[in-house]
């Protein structure tokens, strides 16, 4: 089994094979959904590269 990871904010790096959902949350943030529930957030430039990532 491998893991796809990416940089989603300062702190947070994410499993792309966890995501559920990618919600809106404030200004220019937004809240990547885990399938375990966890909500981790995602700066604008985080996004763009997930987005990229996830061909969305």
């Amino acid at each position: 089994m491998y893991f796809l990871l990416l940089r989603i904010y300062r702190f947070y790096l994410l499993n792309l094979n966890q995501i559920t959902r990618i919600d809106p949350y404030e200004k220019d943030t937004h809240l990547a959904v885990l399938k375990s529930g966890i909500q981790i957030p995602v700066s604008k430039s985080g996004y763009l590269k997930l987005k990229d990532s996830l061909g969305i």
